[in-house]
């Protein structure tokens, strides 16, 4: 259950037979069935255990460390790889401390930060290529600079700005 804390069995009937559900195969199927609770610790606790305490005795808690900024580049190397695409030197490094910034953070998604790198990177590649490259360069990860040209609303702040000096 990817999120399972958005049951939340206490704003609703429907979260709560959700919850009622899980639980009783939980325990009737301990032998033969496996189901996975996703999603921070603090929220499983708040929304699910302190809901049903009982619940928290048919699960096992795992803990998942966030990825090293290493792992990172190897996913994104394989997400790379996959579409069999080349990197210009130092992009996948690149990439991985861009995807590294959040480690640590509530809601950090390790592989899934590194698809929404790897999906922006390969969107500005294809832009750039005409759709017709292959190959990922730093400023495709990194995205163009930011110029009242490329963010249109710099343009406005420095416009606002310049009239009040």
């Amino acid at each position: 259950v990817d999120d399972a804390a958005a049951i939340e069995p206490k704003k609703s009937a429907e979260g709560r037979a959700v919850l009622s559900l899980l639980a009783d195969h939980a325990e009737r199927s301990r032998e033969s069935l496996s189901i996975l609770l996703t999603g921070t610790k603090e929220e499983i606790e708040s929304k699910l255990y302190a809901h049903a305490p009982a619940l928290r005795s048919r699960f096992k808690e795992v803990e998942f460390e966030d990825f090293s900024e290493a792992d990172l580049r190897d996913v994104f190397v394989d997400s790379v790889s996959t579409r069999m695409w080349t990197l210009e030197p130092a992009v996948a490094e690149v990439a991985a401390r861009r995807a590294a910034r959040g480690r640590g953070t509530k809601g950090f998604g390790n592989a899934r930060e590194v698809r929404k790198v790897y999906e922006a990177a390969y969107s500005r590649a294809l832009e750039r290529g005409g759709g017709r490259s292959t190959t990922l360069t730093i400023l495709d990860v990194i995205g163009p600079p930011p110029t009242p040209e490329h963010v249109p609303s710099l343009g406005v702040a420095l416009r606002e700005l310049e009239e009040k000096v």
